[in-house]
């Protein structure tokens, strides 16, 4: 799996407090993709809040394909 973006925001109705990071990746094969959308505190810069969006969502990644 190859993360290729990356991208820091924000949700409308959660207020300053949260920030969406959402994670895109290729999976291996051509045309399957994962996109997985994770919220975070919001932090002072992107760049913090893009490690820590980056670990949540690789997390939710192990415990969605140990799921069955």
């Amino acid at each position: 799996m190859k993360i290729t973006s990356v991208d820091v925001g924000s949700v409308a109705g959660l207020g300053p407090e949260k920030r969406a990071v959402t994670v895109r990746a290729n999976i291996g094969k051509p045309h399957e993709t994962l996109r997985i959308t994770v919220l975070v505190p919001a932090e002072s810069n992107d760049a913090t809040a893009r490690e820590y969006g980056l670990a949540r969502a690789r997390d939710f990644a192990r415990q969605f394909a140990d799921f069955r």
